[in-house]
């Protein structure tokens, strides 16, 4: 009888334990950036701010950041990348249609007016978050669904 309740015991500590991680799990929030964004175009030397599209879902992202930056070197993934650090970001849990930023600066080459090129970026999400166990606020990793985003943009005559 005695191994019984235990194995019932047992049963039902694993159970609750299995139930509490994923009502955890599922609370976490995950961020998503668009792959596929709209083109631009962008003058020579000219300085731009890139609105990206993307999402936030389960749970609100509070005191958080997300950063983007050139996926691989910068010189052939996205030479036109000057910041892509986007802090503090508040959003609120199941929303679509969030807006990301990147600064962008157009090439100083006008060889390459009216040429279209392709930005490659990669990005990652974190959030403030208070240890109970240390008493103290600590950063804490976001789950993303994908990490590679990307834009055409196309250089033309700064305007003047």
């Amino acid at each position: 009888m005695f191994r019984n309740i235990r194995a019932v015991f047992a049963t039902l500590t694993l159970t609750s334990v299995l139930l509490l991680q994923s009502a955890m799990a599922q609370a976490d929030p995950k961020v998503e950036i668009f792959s596929n964004q709209q083109p631009i175009l962008i003058g020579l030397n000219q300085q731009t701010q890139v609105t990206l599209l993307g999402a936030v879902y389960d749970d609100s992202l509070v005191n958080g950041a997300v950063n983007l930056v050139p996926n691989g070197p910068q010189n052939t993934a996205c030479p036109i990348f000057v910041n892509g650090l986007n802090s503090p970001v508040n959003i609120p849990g199941n929303t679509t249609n969030v807006q990301f930023r990147v600064l962008v600066q157009g090439p100083s080459d006008p060889q390459q007016l009216t040429q279209t090129f392709t930005c490659g970026l990669t990005y990652s999400a974190a959030q403030v978050v208070f240890d109970p166990v240390t008493g103290r606020f600590v950063l804490e990793p976001v789950r993303t669904l994908g990490n590679e985003v990307r834009f055409q943009y196309t250089v033309k005559r700064r305007p003047q």
